[in-house]
Protein backbone atom coordinates (compact mmCIF):
# COMPACT_ATOMS: atom_id res chain seq x y z
CA UNK A 1 0.00 0.00 0.00
CA UNK A 2 1.12 3.64 -1.14
CA UNK A 3 0.82 6.46 1.35
CA UNK A 4 0.75 9.37 -0.68
CA UNK A 5 2.01 12.37 1.47
CA UNK A 6 -0.29 14.99 -0.34
CA UNK A 7 -3.02 12.77 0.97
CA UNK A 8 -1.92 13.00 4.49
CA UNK A 9 -0.60 17.09 3.84
CA UNK A 10 -4.56 17.77 3.60
CA UNK A 11 -5.55 16.19 6.69
CA UNK A 12 -2.86 17.37 8.68
CA UNK A 13 -2.52 21.15 7.52
CA UNK A 14 -4.12 22.48 10.53
CA UNK A 15 -2.57 20.22 13.17
CA UNK A 16 0.79 21.05 11.97
CA UNK A 17 0.89 24.96 12.06
CA UNK A 18 -0.85 24.49 15.38
CA UNK A 19 2.15 22.88 16.54
CA UNK A 20 4.48 24.91 14.67
CA UNK A 21 2.88 27.80 16.10
CA UNK A 22 2.81 26.92 19.69
CA UNK A 23 5.82 25.07 20.11
CA UNK A 24 9.54 24.20 18.68
CA UNK A 25 9.52 23.10 15.01
CA UNK A 26 10.79 20.11 16.23
CA UNK A 27 7.94 19.31 18.33
CA UNK A 28 5.96 19.90 15.26
CA UNK A 29 7.95 17.53 12.75
CA UNK A 30 8.10 14.94 15.68
CA UNK A 31 4.37 15.03 16.10
CA UNK A 32 3.79 15.12 12.14
CA UNK A 33 6.28 11.95 11.69
CA UNK A 34 4.15 9.96 14.21
CA UNK A 35 1.22 10.90 12.49
CA UNK A 36 2.35 10.26 9.20
CA UNK A 37 3.48 6.67 10.73
CA UNK A 38 0.39 5.95 12.50
CA UNK A 39 -2.12 6.53 9.74
CA UNK A 40 0.41 4.60 7.18
CA UNK A 41 0.30 1.59 9.83
CA UNK A 42 -3.47 1.68 9.75
CA UNK A 43 -3.69 2.08 5.72
CA UNK A 44 -5.76 5.74 6.74
CA UNK A 45 -6.36 7.25 3.80
CA UNK A 46 -6.24 11.05 4.58
CA UNK A 47 -4.67 10.43 7.96
CA UNK A 48 -8.30 12.24 10.09
CA UNK A 49 -8.10 14.41 12.67
CA UNK A 50 -8.97 11.84 15.28
CA UNK A 51 -5.95 9.60 14.31
CA UNK A 52 -3.82 13.21 14.70
CA UNK A 53 -5.11 14.07 17.90
CA UNK A 54 -4.46 10.53 19.30
CA UNK A 55 -0.93 10.60 18.77
CA UNK A 56 -0.73 14.23 20.19
CA UNK A 57 1.10 14.06 23.20
CA UNK A 58 -1.35 14.84 26.28
CA UNK A 59 1.39 16.57 28.24
CA UNK A 60 2.38 19.47 26.09
CA UNK A 61 0.70 22.19 27.85
CA UNK A 62 1.70 20.81 31.38
CA UNK A 63 4.21 22.79 33.14
CA UNK A 64 7.40 21.20 32.60
CA UNK A 65 7.02 21.54 28.79
CA UNK A 66 5.45 24.78 28.95
CA UNK A 67 8.63 25.93 30.42
CA UNK A 68 11.05 24.00 28.70
CA UNK A 69 9.70 25.25 25.46
CA UNK A 70 10.35 29.10 27.12
CA UNK A 71 13.90 28.18 27.64
CA UNK A 72 13.78 27.83 31.37
CA UNK A 73 15.92 24.68 32.26
CA UNK A 74 15.80 22.81 35.94
CA UNK A 75 18.87 24.31 36.82
CA UNK A 76 17.79 27.66 35.72
CA UNK A 77 14.71 27.86 37.90
CA UNK A 78 16.52 25.99 41.04
CA UNK A 79 18.71 29.63 40.75
CA UNK A 80 16.02 31.87 40.13
CA UNK A 81 13.71 30.38 42.74
CA UNK A 82 16.27 29.50 45.53
CA UNK A 83 14.73 25.75 45.15
CA UNK A 84 16.75 22.38 44.92
CA UNK A 85 16.25 20.38 41.58
CA UNK A 86 14.19 17.87 43.40
CA UNK A 87 11.74 20.18 44.55
CA UNK A 88 11.30 21.55 40.77
CA UNK A 89 10.93 17.96 39.74
CA UNK A 90 8.31 17.08 42.52
CA UNK A 91 6.27 19.94 41.10
CA UNK A 92 5.99 19.00 37.64
CA UNK A 93 5.12 15.91 38.89
CA UNK A 94 2.81 17.50 41.59
CA UNK A 95 3.98 15.67 44.58
CA UNK A 96 6.01 18.44 46.24
CA UNK A 97 3.94 19.39 49.64
CA UNK A 98 1.24 21.99 48.96
CA UNK A 99 2.73 24.52 50.61
CA UNK A 100 5.80 24.80 49.10
CA UNK A 101 4.28 24.15 45.40
CA UNK A 102 2.03 27.16 46.15
CA UNK A 103 4.94 29.30 47.18
CA UNK A 104 6.99 28.11 43.93
CA UNK A 105 4.13 28.90 41.39
CA UNK A 106 3.92 32.62 43.55
CA UNK A 107 7.60 33.34 42.86
CA UNK A 108 7.21 31.69 39.51
CA UNK A 109 3.78 34.03 39.02
CA UNK A 110 5.49 37.22 40.11
CA UNK A 111 8.46 37.04 38.04
CA UNK A 112 6.35 36.52 35.12
CA UNK A 113 6.95 32.88 33.77
CA UNK A 114 4.30 32.11 31.51
CA UNK A 115 2.19 28.80 34.22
Amino acid sequence: MELLVSDVVAGLRTYVVVLVDEAPTVIGQLHLSLSLEAGYLTGEKPVSAELVESVLSRQLDDLEPTLTRHGYRIKDLVEQFDARPTEIKALFSNMLDPTRATELRDKMLAAGLPI
